[in-house]
């Protein structure tokens, strides 16, 4: 397992992502057949230690907003880049006070399950606490699934984190069902109406995971390339011209 100098694998798939504006609510907009109610309004716009400073003010005088404490764990989990582990830690305990009062909102379930994941990556602990959150975070992003089995973000963020958990977690087959709808998606009239941003985030999944299978390194790299067109100058698309470059360090485990 490695961690990467630049981290972007994991918070690629969850996190803001530089100039873009696009909301979680406005992603759902465009999504045909079942529309959950999100809680969180995620900017894609990158969250700095200022941004985090003015959520956390404004949680000091409203204690009692759901949504401002929701702001404040994404705050934590997005400035942390996976690396700040104390933040990771925060953010997960701010999201899971969000979650004890809205247990239904599939975005946040999703995020939280992330976040704990994500410190599985503390090489401090022993590895059975690291274990033990890998397993906590899987078992959070499967609820979130079976809350909005239909949306296709869901099964991209979880295929995600997904690409880098090591075999002993056996994914593999959730990863299988999850790149499934992630792809049979990306073939419908919704997809071609996302913003460019986000399909990128979906060309990059598909070409990672294409990467492992039988469709190789051909389609890998058609995938990589639209998402290093569509991206900007986002994270999504640095990571995929790493990947076409053949520079890209993961985070997670780089084995089968």
């Amino acid at each position: 397992m490695t961690v990467a100098l630049s981290v972007l694998s994991l918070v690629c798939f969850a996190s803001p992502v530089a100039s873009h504006q696009c909301s979680i609510t406005d992603y759902f907009r465009v999504i045909e057949g079942q529309q959950p109610q999100a809680l969180i309004q995620l900017d894609v716009a990158p969250r700095s230690e200022h941004h985090l400073e003015a959520d956390l003010r404004h949680l000091h005088y409203n204690p009692a907003d759901v949504k401002a404490t929701v702001e404040v764990g994404l705050s934590y989990f997005s400035v942390s880049e996976s690396r700040n582990f104390d933040f990771l830690a925060r953010a997960c305990g701010f999201l899971g006070e969000a979650l004890a009062k809205s247990p239904g909102d599939a975005e946040l379930t999703m995020h939280l399950g992330l976040a704990t994941g994500a410190r599985a990556l503390d090489m401090k602990p022993t590895v059975f606490k690291r274990l033990k959150f890998a397993r906590e975070g899987f078992r959070l992003m499967d609820k979130a699934v079976a809350l909005a089995p239909d949306c296709p973000n869901l099964r991209l963020l979880r295929g995600g984190a997904q690409l880098m958990a090591h075999p002993i977690l056996r994914r593999g087959e959730t990863l299988k069902q999850d790149a499934g709808a992630v792809l049979a998606f990306m073939k419908s009239p919704s997809f071609e109406r996302l913003p460019d941003y986000q399909r990128a985030r979906y060309h990059l999944f598909a070409g990672s995971y294409s990467d492992r299978g039988q469709a190789g390194r051909t389609e890998a790299e058609a995938q990589w390339r639209l998402a290093a067109d569509l991206g900007g100058d986002s994270a999504i698309a640095q990571e995929a011209q790493a990947r076409l470059l053949g520079t890209f360090h993961s985070m997670g485990y780089t084995g089968d």
